[in-house]
């Protein structure tokens, strides 16, 4: 910590250490049952918050800018709002609103702030949304829809032109919300609740994949089994991801509502 010290101020810049408080030094329930359950230990016999007095000991010695965040987080803890992910010890969406408020108030108040003409702020949104400009992943939109609606249009030619736009369109649309709009929709949800949904997203889709193929998995089965059987198992897995991809592409291509969760794979 001292030689980072030394460094910085030989390039004229200021070390600024904020140590990250353990869920335990918050959490004194989380730190008497999660932890004590997970160290095998009486609660007594550790101390979480011996890393981080360490830490801010050594970074004392090293600069006058030493950030502490514990008191905040320990304040937003017992008014109620969660600061870590009950299943980990990592910082929740409120957690980091805390810590993020404390290290610009202290770098604020230390003089360390660059002018606020200085600084870049995105909107909410994120880059694809700044100065007003179409999000990024339209123009990959539009692009695909017009080859690939160009491509169906001429193969099946007897179709209506418009009708196969517009067939195209919609599965694109359908790709896109899932790949662009899936994840931020998970977001806005709990970690438990997220990952069950997930789960059970996946299931349903695998789910419906083997009640599409019915009689094929048996065949796929034999196949594989027969590879075996005849010592070529250093085939297995090629053999193993072509059969796969075949038999995800025939449910698609006979299932125009699953289709897109499956082209979204690839």
């Amino acid at each position: 910590m001292k030689r980072a010290g030394e460094v910085a101020n030989g390039l004229g810049a200021k070390l600024v250490v904020c140590p990250i408080p353990s869920h335990s030094q918050v959490d004194e329930t989380y730190a008497s049952e999660r932890m004590g359950q997970m160290l095998r230990l009486p609660r007594d016999a550790w101390d979480p918050a011996l890393p981080y007095e360490i830490l801010r000991a050594a970074a004392a010695g090293a600069t006058d800018y030493v950030v502490d965040p514990l008191p905040a987080l320990r304040e937003a803890e017992a008014a109620g709002e969660s600061q870590y992910y009950q299943i980990d010890w990592h910082l929740s969406p409120a957690g980091n609103r805390t810590l993020t408020a404390v290290l610009h108030d202290s770098l604020d108040e230390a003089g360390l702030m660059p002018e606020a003409s200085a600084v870049a702020v995105l909107p909410e949104g994120g880059a694809a949304s700044a100065g007003g400009g179409l999000p990024g992943w339209l123009p990959w939109y539009l692009g695909l829809w017009a080859i690939l609606g160009t491509l169906y249009v001429r193969t099946y030619s007897d179709e209506s032109a418009a009708r196969g736009y517009l067939q195209v369109g919609a599965l694109r649309r359908m790709v896109f919300f899932i790949a662009v709009g899936g994840t931020p929709l998970l977001g806005t949800l709990s970690p438990k609740v997220a990952q069950a949904v997930l789960l059970l997203v996946v299931f349903g889709i695998l789910g419906f994949v083997v009640y599409k193929l019915g009689s094929r998995v048996e065949t796929a089965l034999e196949l594989l089994k027969a590879f075996v059987l005849r010592g070529h198992w250093y085939l297995m897995p090629l053999l193993t991801i072509l059969v796969t991809i075949g038999s995800l592409l025939v449910v698609a291509a006979s299932s125009p509502i699953v289709a897109p969760f499956i082209y979204t794979l690839f």
